[in-house]
């Protein structure tokens, strides 16, 4: 994987993840679109705020690996 999608991801996660952490019922509403399905896992966890708070620890902690994980030898100039 090149590193520019490695601090992508990284980026990403770590966003995510504290998005849920901070506001778990604000972040899943806004997510509410799309297919049935995941409109339903959004309200699902909209109703769990403690259960999209882990969730979103993991991400974040995801997030933190993969961006801690790089070479300096990988830096992109």
């Amino acid at each position: 994987m090149s590193s520019r999608w490695k601090d992508f991801g990284a980026m990403l996660l770590i966003g995510d993840g504290m998005m849920a952490l901070i506001r778990p019922r604000r972040y899943t509403s806004e997510w509410e679109i799309g297919p049935s399905e995941w409109r339903s896992l959004m309200r699902f966890l909209n109703e769990r705020p403690n259960l999209t708070r882990a969730l979103g620890a993991i991400e974040l902690a995801g997030g933190l690996v993969l961006a801690l994980s790089r070479d300096e030898s990988e830096a992109v100039v």
